[in-house]
């Protein structure tokens, strides 16, 4: 009965929105339709993905953690709407993308797919991009910065669920509870990337581009994939080539890791791995030269390209004495300044103050849990979700210790706590027996059934 009544409310829908077209007209279908259109999808898109995840999950209470977890981000997403409006009275960046894409969604409805005479006209193709997503999105909904917001925020949301999702299949028997709960609660989180911007929407494809690799690697889905990844890694290339530069390096060196053990379907996985290699090797070199050229720029060189950025960082009032990463002696100060900036001593404002707690909290975990956290050399070499998580963090450490801004650091750190987390995820979680899925364990075999759902 649910199938044919599904059918009929359908129908009634399509019927509607065709005749409210042609009485109507487009703008005022997309002002009445539009966003109820979108919420429902988003709806429907929720539950599935709650539901979904949580049939994959060890965790029994996950339902309420992603519940959760999702509301808090929406609180988050209203405190992002608040700061811009009111502290920046305006003028912060959401504010740009939103009249520049309420234009574009605007001549989208006369066949004009431009961004001409907007205000991110003459931003590089990064910034243009986001333009782009927030215009196709009003052209279904008119103009709305709520919405907007939400959008966005939500977009950051389903990216910890792929994270998530990822971390269960590349650790299918650690207790995936302190990894779930360190990422759908840390403030950094909830906050930074609920806005209309860059880091939403690199958060949502690091999520599904880690989760395609995840696929890929283990061969539990080669074709979802490539299905997934490939789009996902194109549009962070366009966003941040750096980024997903960062991505593929850890990818090569987490192929790169033996692993721990024979596994009875090791020859897939050695099949799937080499596919890896064909994909990401001449990526890797393409993003090199990309990211080489932007850097170095002039007649300085790719060193003099990483001195100008921190030039060019040291400006406003989050500024400290950046240490980049010359040689191995700078590494220790490197970790510190991107992974811990700000101190609690140098916070001037709420939002300084709360990313501060968030390092006087990793340091408190780091030295309370230290039994734990040594181990994670050892477990990267083991486990290649250790090893992808470890090569991310400290790539990105590299990359951004030219960074002499903590303002800025604490937004991109965004892309970095993810990848953090599922390294100290692995590390203080308890280790499980490895157990055979339902229905498939071998007769005389002690090995528990797996009680958790089917494999994710």
């Amino acid at each position: 009965m649910i199938g044919p009544a599904r059918n009929v409310v359908a129908g009634v829908v399509i019927v509607a929105v065709v005749v409210g077209a042609s009485r109507l007209g487009w703008a005022s279908v997309v002002g009445l339709w539009g966003p109820l259109a979108v919420a429902g999808a988003i709806v429907a898109a929720t539950v599935a993905l709650i539901v979904s995840t949580a049939a994959r999950s060890d965790v029994r209470s996950l339902p309420v953690i992603l519940t959760g977890g999702l509301v808090l981000k929406l609180v988050g997403t209203f405190a992002r709407y608040v700061v811009a409006s009111d502290v920046y009275e305006g003028s912060a960046d959401a504010f740009v993308y939103h009249r520049s894409a309420a234009l574009l969604g605007a001549s989208i409805h006369e066949g004009v797919w431009s961004l001409e005479g907007t205000r991110v006209a003459g931003l590089s193709s990064s910034s243009q991009s986001v333009a782009w997503v927030l215009g196709a999105l009003y052209s279904v909904t008119g103009p709305s910065l709520a919405i907007g917001f939400v959008v966005f925020g939500w977009l950051g949301w389903v990216g910890l669920v792929a994270f998530y999702r990822a971390f269960r299949l590349w650790l299918p028997d650690t207790d995936s509870r302190p990894f779930a709960l360190l990422l759908f609660l840390a403030p950094t989180l909830l906050y930074w990337p609920s806005s209309i911007g860059k880091e939403a929407l690199m958060l949502f494809l690091l999520g599904v581009v880690t989760l395609a690799i995840v696929k890929v690697v283990t061969g539990s889905g080669v074709g979802a994939g490539l299905v997934l990844g490939i789009p996902a890694a194109a549009a962070a290339w366009w966003l941040r080539p750096h980024v997903l530069l960062i991505v593929l390096g850890a990818t090569l060196l987490a192929v790169l890791v033996p692993g721990r053990g024979a596994s009875a379907q090791a020859g897939r996985h050695r099949v799937a791995r080499s596919l890896v290699l064909v994909l990401v090797v001449p990526a890797l070199v393409l993003a090199v030269g990309q990211v080489g050229r932007q850097l170095g720029k002039g007649d300085a060189g790719l060193e003099g390209g990483l001195d100008r950025t921190v030039e060019q960082t040291a400006q406003g009032g989050s500024v400290f004495a950046a240490q980049p990463v010359r040689g191995p002696a700078d590494l220790p100060a490197a970790f510190v300044n991107v992974m811990l900036r700000p101190f609690a001593w140098q916070a001037d404002n709420p939002l300084a103050l709360v990313a501060s707690l968030e390092g006087i909290v990793l340091i408190g975990v780091l030295v309370v849990r230290a039994p734990a956290v040594v181990r994670i050399p050892r477990l990267a070499w083991q486990h290649r979700g250790v090893a992808f998580g470890a090569a991310f963090v400290t790539l990105f450490v590299l990359a951004f210790s030219n960074i002499a801004n903590a303002g800025i650091l604490a937004r991109q750190r965004t892309q970095l706590f993810p990848f953090l987390i599922l390294v100290l995820g692995a590390a203080l979680a308890r280790p499980r027996p490895a157990v055979a899925s339902v229905g498939s364990s071998v007769p005389g075999s002690k090995r528990p059934t797996r009680t958790g759902g089917p494999p994710p």
